[in-house]
């Protein structure tokens, strides 16, 4: 049977901070994500059996280290798709992660734009390619992360992490009507900004609009919180709140 995932890109996968004492969060929500884009692409979803390799994976990593853990979704079949499987794969967390959470990261902007209405944004595909690829850039002059416009010119999301944006007093962050991701730690962190009573706008970002923000960070499971210095030749001051927002992220979480 032909692996799908390997000739042509199909699979998905979804990617977890694993926290001393092995603890998991947020397994669910992953993989709803997970099964809806496998319902979205007519590919078969076995969560018992996703569930399962999880568990099993689990105590190959040591209980007092922070870890990347990953989980793919293969699919195989001749014409069309006709079986999943699962495969995980585990590594220590990089040990400059912390530090950088103090300093803060630079971005540059993506050398190309995205097109806002495909439909493969919305999911954690094994097309990686063009985020692969921005962020290879990015690294090799200098920069944490690359940030992506569309073809409309609206700011939608980094290579591996989502956006977000101070100014006044609400919190700004690009619509996924831009073309972006709908990461897990995105909607974590804006239910909890919503709890607090802080006023999250998702709405189209524009480029011109990064001189006018106070300050941006970044999300994603791995790095949480994640305060940004500077995108392009836009500087900014590290926002105060990233901290705590951090310790509450973690709280929700129950890590």
């Amino acid at each position: 049977m032909i692996n799908r995932t390997l000739l042509f890109g199909e699979g998905l996968f979804e990617t977890w901070r694993v926290y001393p004492g092995r603890k998991l969060p947020l397994i669910e929500e992953h993989l709803e994500r997970m099964s809806y884009g496998c319902l979205f692409f007519g590919w078969p979803f076995k969560k018992n059996e996703a569930k399962s390799i999880l568990s099993q994976t689990l105590p190959a990593i040591s209980a007092n280290i922070h870890a990347r853990l990953r989980l793919t979704l293969i699919v195989h079949g001749q014409e069309k798709s006709e079986n999943t499987t699962f495969l995980t794969q585990w590594q220590p967390l990089p040990p400059n992660i912390s530090s950088l959470q103090r300093q803060g990261v630079k971005l540059m902007l993506a050398p190309w734009a995205k097109c806002s209405n495909s439909p493969l944004l919305q999911f954690k595909t094994t097309c990686f390619l063009e985020n692969n690829l921005a962020l290879k850039q990015a690294r090799q002059n200098g920069y944490y992360e690359a940030l992506f416009l569309n073809e409309k010119g609206e700011i939608t999301e980094g290579c591996i992490s989502n956006i977000f944006f101070v100014k006044d007093q609400a919190i700004v962050t690009p619509s996924l009507d831009s073309g972006l991701l709908p990461g897990i730690t995105r909607g974590k962190i804006i239910n909890i900004l919503l709890q607090k009573g802080i006023r999250v706008k998702e709405r189209p970002v524009f480029l011109k609009e990064l001189f006018y923000f106070k300050a941006a960070f970044l999300t994603n499971a791995i790095i949480e919180v994640m305060p940004i210095i500077q995108i392009g030749d836009v500087k900014y001051p590290i926002w105060p709140q990233c901290a705590w927002l951090r310790k509450l992220y973690r709280d929700a979480i129950g890590v």
